[in-house]
């Protein structure tokens, strides 16, 4: 199988990333990427409202990032989840530079391989807190319909 002889955070960082959607019967697609992608355009409601992403993303004619544009004017709200492992990942940090085999801790990986969740939040392959794993928090799922590339609002793939 796939998945034999890979550490569990290896496994979750394929599995997030649309890795292992062929072995899935429920296709994740990357989510990792998407709940990064989402964080491009929501983290500064996030800092705005003071963690709290209640708002909405900058419309799609304020934008000009192409990579962007699909994301125009969503609701930051379900992004809320990610910000919050900014502080969960430092409090984790913080005990690990104290006692860096406290029982109970791991520190954070986030499933795109980047660094975020020490800035706006990331999608969590790996990450203990006082032994409550914090693997999938913070990773959100792309719904169809609710941001795509439907640039014109004529995409008729989906019909």
């Amino acid at each position: 199988s796939l998945s034999s002889g890979l550490s569990s955070v290896e496994l979750s960082k394929r599995m997030l990333t649309g890795q292992m959607d062929s072995d899935l019967s429920f296709k994740l697609g990357d989510v990792a990427q998407y709940t990064s992608d989402v964080g491009s355009v929501c983290f500064a409601t996030c800092l705005a409202e003071g963690g709290d992403c209640s708002g909405h993303a900058p419309e799609r004619h304020e934008l000009s990032d192409v990579d962007k544009i699909k994301l125009g004017g969503i609701d930051c709200m379900p992004y809320t989840s990610t910000y919050e492992t900014v502080g969960k990942c430092a409090a984790i940090n913080t005990v690990l530079s104290q006692d860096p085999s406290a029982v109970g801790y791991e520190a954070c990986v986030c499933a795109n391989g980047s660094d975020e969740w020490s800035s706006q939040g990331c999608c969590l392959a790996g990450g203990s807190n006082n032994g409550e794993s914090l693997r999938g928090e913070g990773c959100l799922y792309e719904v169809a319909g609710i941001a795509d590339p439907n640039y014109a609002g004529m995409d008729m793939s989906i019909a």
